[in-house]
Formats: structure tokens, sequence, C-alpha cells
């Protein structure tokens, strides 16, 4: 018999270890918005489109990516559910909401 929280606790460090660096992208390219907000002005309205378009498509690409890798990996070990609730995705949930399995 598997032991599930073992297992989750396994696949929610993979998770983690996976989305890493695309939350870090994410986070760059906020600090790049956060940027041409402060500073746009000095710079060049093609230089703002730039780094506006290009960072949108940045964090839709990191966005993808990281939804990817949670409805990949952290899923419950006993009934294959990704686990998510209404509230969205927990980081270290006490029982699956889905089938109410301990996961730590």
């Amino acid at each position: 018999m598997i032991d599930t929280a073992a297992e989750f606790q396994k696949r929610r460090r993979e998770t983690w270890r996976q989305i890493r660096p695309w939350v870090g992208i994410a986070a760059a390219v906020f600090t790049t918005f956060v940027f041409v907000v402060y500073f746009g002005s000095k710079l060049s309205e093609l230089s703002n489109l730039n780094l506006v378009f290009g960072g949108m498509a940045v964090a839709v690409v990191a966005a993808v990516r990281i939804n990817m890798v949670i409805r990949r990996t952290y899923r419950c070990p006993e009934c294959d559910g990704v686990v998510m609730d209404s509230d969205g995705v927990p980081v270290d949930p006490a029982v699956c909401p889905k089938c109410g399995v301990r996961l730590k």
C-alpha cells in the first residue's frame, strides 16, 4: 500500500521545483511593468510598447507553463485528481479536497 502523504509531499516538492523558474520569470515581468510605469516617460514610446507587449507575451507563457505543471504533477495519489479547491491551488493541504485522504 502506498503512503499517500509521503507520495503527495514528493509530488508537491517536484511541482515547486518545476514551476520555480517560471515564477521567477513572472516576477521579472512584473518588475518590468513597474519599471515602465515609473520610468516610461524617459523611454521612447516604441520602447515602452516593446517592454509591455513583450512582457505580456512572456507572462502568458509563464502562466500557461505553471498551469501545465500543476495539472500534470500536483495530483492526489489516491484519486489522481488535481489538488484544487474553490479558492485555487492550496500550497500544502492537509487533505485532498476531492476524496478527503490525508496529504500531510
